[in-house]
């Protein structure tokens, strides 16, 4: 440990000594600080040992397994030899590789899952403003109130694009066809036509205006 307190002194990175050190030697290294921990505190996630572990599996890969499966049986430190608490039972790096994949991909589907629950749940929500909003808006519609009409317009564009930014496209689709129907049923093809183009703007693919909401040309 003389040695490597010198190293510590000169300032030289744990990293480049892994380098250039003969198997060995390097081997030794790791075993020694595997001890000094259990002594005393090693550094935890900075451990040299952990440096020169990486520096072994790069270099003698084939003896890697080996002295991995040493210092786990070893060490007093919860970070060696991998620099993590997480999997640091693994018994080479190739099998701590393996199992924090897995753990990542189980995550990326949990998450997955979540996103589409949320996402069933903002469509549920959505749908049953827009039944409650159709409701008010029919009763003006059979009025012909014009200046419930604008506001059906207003407030409707609103509506489709809250749920876009929600990634209820569906749900805007069909309250954009819903109030055109309603509109073109009592001859408003200009509020019809504004709210399609409402839909439009924001660049929904999946929809296609009414051909009767849509001027004919002169």
């Amino acid at each position: 440990m003389r040695e490597s307190w010198q190293i510590f002194k000169r300032r030289r990175s744990w990293a480049d000594i892994g380098e250039e050190l003969e198997e060995c030697d390097l081997r030794g290294y790791i075993k020694g600080w595997t001890f000094y921990g259990t002594l005393r505190p090693s550094g935890g996630s900075v451990s040299p040992g952990i440096r020169l572990m990486r520096a072994f599996s790069k270099r003698f890969s084939a003896a890697e397994p080996a002295l991995t499966s040493w210092v786990v049986d070893h060490t007093a430190n919860p970070y060696e030899p991998f620099g993590s608490q997480q999997f640091n039972t693994a018994r080479s790096e190739l099998e701590y590789s393996m199992i924090a994949f897995g753990d990542a991909v189980e995550r990326r589907e949990r998450r997955g899952e979540e996103e589409a629950r949320d996402k069933v749940r903002r469509i549920a929500r959505a749908t049953r403003v827009a039944e409650s909003y159709e409701k008010r808006i029919l009763d003006a519609v059979r009025r012909k109130d014009s200046v419930a009409l604008e506001w059906i317009v207003e407030e409707g564009l609103r509506l489709i694009q809250e749920w876009l930014s929600s990634d209820c496209f569906e749900r805007a689709v069909v309250f954009t066809r819903s109030l055109q129907r309603l509109a073109l049923e009592v001859g408003h093809e200009r509020e019809a036509e504004a709210l399609g183009n409402g839909l439009l703007s924001v660049g929904v693919a999946c929809y296609r205006p009414f051909p009767s909401a849509t001027k004919s040309p002169d």
